[in-house]
């Protein structure tokens, strides 16, 4: 069966059946269109953000002492959260050389809704189930799942101006009914840093 599409934008509505796109040398376009990345499940209701409401501390490492930003999918949520992205910027010099990434596991036992999420279709009123705290005991030891910044102490004079750092996960941490995600660093860290997740919510 030959394929063929059409070059060049089409126009078409939800649920319609219509052919696929090229560029101008035949291949097929599979570019996100002019909604975006994940524009179509922002205007679906689906993509939801939670960011610090204040510099925050960090544990260290695996402590089940958490504090910096953690977002907990309930178990009677009956949705997998696909997470989208971390971005974070530092207010003040840390005291300690180290490294930041995420940690992952089940049950972040007392951690309660501290902060809102709120959904990126801005004015909507669906609202998401998330747990989002800022500090909370875990149940059982969490697993160190990546890494993505180094940072080094330095004067409380110096200071350097640098963009605030965006990672796309891209949808390559999942978490399931119970399980969680939170920022943590090597060694801890004094109140110094805000956090923003954002994840996509999908009925399971």
């Amino acid at each position: 069966m030959q394929l063929e599409g059409k070059v060049g934008a089409i126009s078409v509505s939800s649920g319609s059946v219509n052919t696929v796109r090229t560029n101008t040398e035949g291949a097929m376009v599979v570019a996100p269109g002019a909604a975006g990345k994940y524009g179509d499940l922002v205007l679906a209701d689906k993509v939801f953000s939670a960011t610090n409401t204040a510099a925050v501390a960090l544990s260290a490492a695996l402590s089940t002492t958490h504090t910096g930003l953690l977002i907990e999918n309930p178990a009677t949520s009956g949705k997998n959260y696909i997470m989208l992205s971390v971005s974070w910027f530092q207010t003040v010099a840390t005291p300690s050389a180290g490294g930041l990434g995420l940690l992952t596991g089940v049950d972040a036992g007392t951690a309660a809704s501290s902060i809102v999420a709120r959904n990126r279709k801005i004015g909507s009123s669906v609202l998401s189930d998330a747990i989002v705290d800022f500090g909370s005991t875990l149940t059982g030891t969490p697993v160190r799942e990546m890494l993505f910044s180094t940072n080094w102490s330095e004067a409380t004079s110096a200071g350097s101006q640098q963009p605030i750092a965006y990672i796309d996960l891209n949808g390559q941490i999942v978490l399931e009914p119970g399980s969680y995600v939170g920022t943590y660093a090597a060694v801890a860290e004094s109140a110094a840093f805000w956090f923003t997740f954002t994840w996509a919510e999908f009925n399971v």
